[in-house]
């Protein structure tokens, strides 16, 4: 009843406020309220129907789709639950599947789009790719693989194919196209809300339970907490007692890039000193804008003072 009552609210919400043949509302996770839907991205967010009602300019460089609106964490996200394919962005801007905003083309495009050499022009990302591919091209990071005819192109930070105009992405078994990614990500990447140790315990184990105050509660160790979908971590939830986690993609979670903040691992890009606006990728933090009176670091990871 639950499930009717809220999928039903949510969908008359989005049908007042857009043509409804241009979303499909899927987003329903228990753990979002009524007027919110899932969005599967950024290790998985409860986004408000329509947006917030207020969106932060993007800093500069940066740009959001239409029905996009910019987040506080640092990139952009859907007003609605997205259609399945690349978003697009206005003018000559290229959607970036690392900073999930639209940027600036890297290089102009060359004149009728003929690269030199054996090259061929790429329009998703506006960049000139070798035909045939790399020879020898990099693993891609964990949690994300390349379809059959693509591969890893490191500058991109996705997958690009090995010769213009390819057939729809092709993902390997257990895994779909991701098309914020720009990869193959593995099947099931929504994480379930917090679950309870699998092991039940014995009465003995509930009243000794029950004498400890939360707070004092154990922490379960990483290996006990094993029921995460591929490419996702078990963090233990900060404030409350030791059986329950969340599952974090900390490849591109802000809050805990790189590891499981609440264990002391990773690190929480928006702490960085005097950082405006950060994110996360490949499970490191990058610095996209400073406070007033500072520059980003020569490692793009930091701030440093103007002289």
């Amino acid at each position: 009843m639950r499930f009717a009552t809220v999928a039903s609210a949510a969908a008359v919400l989005i049908g007042a406020a857009a043509p409804a043949a241009a979303f499909d509302f899927g987003g329903y996770n228990p753990r979002c309220h009524l007027g919110e839907f899932y969005w599967n991205q950024k290790g998985g967010m409860c986004l408000p129907v329509g947006g917030p009602g207020y969106g932060g300019n993007p800093p500069s460089g940066h740009q959001c789709p239409n029905l996009w609106y910019w987040h506080q964490s640092g990139f952009c996200c859907p007003r609605y639950t997205p259609p399945n394919n690349q978003p697009s962005c206005p003018g000559n801007s290229v959607w970036s599947p690392n900073s999930y905003s639209c940027e600036p083309p890297q290089n102009p495009p060359p004149s009728g789009n003929n690269c030199e050499g054996n090259q061929f022009w790429w329009s998703n990302r506006s960049c000139c790719l070798p035909h045939g591919g790399n020879p020898s091209p990099p693993l891609p990071p964990r949690g994300n693989d390349c379809p059959g005819s693509w591969y890893w192109h490191p500058g991109q930070g996705c997958c690009v194919p090995n010769h213009p105009d390819p057939p729809p992405p092709s993902c390997p078994p257990g895994s779909s196209w991701n098309p914020y990614t720009q990869c193959c990500k593995p099947d099931d990447q929504q994480p379930p809300p917090p679950t309870p140790s699998h092991r039940p315990r014995s009465a003995a184990e509930k009243r000794a339970h029950n004498a400890i105050p939360h707070h004092k509660k154990v922490k379960r160790t990483k290996t006990e907490l094993s029921f995460c979908a591929a490419g996702f971590e078990s963090c233990p939830i900060n404030g409350v007692f030791s059986d329950e986690s969340e599952c974090i993609d900390t490849s591109s979670e802000l809050t805990s890039c790189g590891g499981c903040t609440s264990i002391g691992r990773g690190q929480d890009c928006t702490r960085i000193p005097n950082v405006h606006v950060s994110t996360c990728s490949v499970g490191s933090c990058q610095v996209m804008s400073c406070k007033e009176g500072y520059t980003i670091g020569s490692d793009n990871k930091s701030c440093v003072a103007l002289l």
